[in-house]
């Protein structure tokens, strides 16, 4: 419902997202819901309820491209999906995505692939005019970046200032070193599934680090502890066990 799956192969079948957008990001729209409601109960005493659904924050997710004013300015919005800032594979079959969004990145591109004109063809001077070819745009930078290996063209990209990274299968992020250097993949100790590698916290705080990683709970793990702070004593809590 949410049109996230808009894009299709050629014959029509529509594309998957590739993640759980849907289930992943309610959590963190309750999050932020809650840090306002706890804001609001700090400033005036009282406590709201906070909701969300699975299709609101699927929509949310894309607060970039669902955008539609009243009148189209008269060339249109430009598509998500150009030839200059699309997936492209090296000589060696590795994948990377060079960035070129700007007309300036796009103009250091076509230096960097060594078809400089390109940069001040009509066809593709602007933002709008690559996406209007961006077909025609996409077979050529095609061609190009299927000549070098994929490492090499993303040292030739950077020394050109145009944004690139390699596009990493998911097993490699586990290992990537800015990944770990950043603590957003880390190691716990599941009680059933033993050493097990998640997601850290992503967001970093000055003056509250983070703790120590813990795995999920297992399934009423923390019951009892829940109960007391509801204000169930030990007898009753064994009773309801029992």
């Amino acid at each position: 419902l949410s049109g996230m799956m808009h894009r299709s192969m050629p014959d029509g079948t529509p594309i998957g997202a590739g993640i759980w957008a849907a289930d992943g990001a309610p959590p963190i729209g309750l999050a932020y819901g809650i840090a306002v409601a706890l804001l609001v109960r700090e400033r005036t005493g009282k406590g709201q309820k906070i909701e969300t659904s699975l299709l609101q924050m699927a929509i949310a997710m894309q607060h970039v491209d669902l955008v539609r004013p009243a009148v189209e300015p008269p060339e249109g919005r430009t598509p998500a999906n150009q030839a200059t800032f699309a997936p492209y594979c090296g000589l060696d079959g590795q994948w990377f995505l060079p960035a070129a969004v700007n007309d300036k990145e796009w103009v250091k591109m076509a230096r960097a692939v060594g078809l400089e004109e390109l940069g001040t063809d009509p066809a593709f001077v602007t933002v709008q005019a690559r996406s209007d070819h961006a077909s025609e745009l996409f077979e050529i930078l095609s061609g190009i970046y299927a000549t070098k290996s994929r490492d090499e063209w993303l040292r030739l990209l950077h020394e050109h200032d145009v944004p690139c990274a390699p596009i990493l299968p998911r097993d490699d992020v586990f290992h990537h070193p800015q990944v770990l250097e950043n603590e957003m993949i880390v190691e716990v100790e599941h009680a059933t599934a033993g050493p097990t590698k998640m997601l850290g916290v992503p967001i970093k705080m000055s003056g509250n680090h983070t703790r120590s990683h813990r795995p999920s709970p297992l399934q009423g793990e923390h019951t009892f502890e829940v109960l007391r702070e509801l204000g169930y004593d030990e007898s009753t809590i064994n009773k309801m066990r029992n």
